[in-house]
């Protein structure tokens, strides 16, 4: 394993080597396969002891190496910003959940009762849309 650090990120790049302890080589991440959290908690873990800054595994992400034979994921520092929760954020992100559902669902798989297709897919579409945010606060949150 080599780790290096950017600006606000920590980078660990992976072999099959590091990966075997865990049950999964670079091709299980590469494709996309579920792997334990405990791997991003060691890195997480590892990260913090080489640079002494605290890391957050919310914010993580997985780049294939250029040769294919590694795996780099990302860790970003953690932030000294702290949002507020309050009624409004905790909608918006509720709204951001659904939106995305229907954003990255097939229309296939989307029951919208009895529709014809072009009216379903007219409003899928506005539904997906900056427009169909204030439509899923009414017909969703209200």
């Amino acid at each position: 394993m080599q780790i290096h650090k950017g600006k606000d990120i920590v980078y660990f790049t992976l072999y099959d080597e590091d990966l075997f302890p865990y049950g999964i080589d670079v091709n299980h991440i590469l494709n996309l396969k579920p792997f334990k959290e405990k791997l991003i908690l060691d890195l997480k873990d590892a990260g913090e002891k080489e640079y002494g800054k605290k890391l957050d595994c919310d914010i993580c992400k997985v780049i294939p190496n250029a040769d294919g034979k590694a795996v780099v994921f990302g860790i970003a520092e953690k932030s000294n910003i702290y949002f507020i929760e309050n009624e409004f954020t905790e909608e918006e992100r509720i709204i951001d959940g659904i939106q995305e559902m229907f954003q990255f669902l097939p229309d296939d798989r989307i029951d919208m009762g009895i529709m014809d297709v072009e009216e379903k897919k007219a409003y899928l579409e506005l539904l997906r849309s900056k427009e169909g945010r204030e439509i899923i606060r009414q017909e969703f949150l209200r």
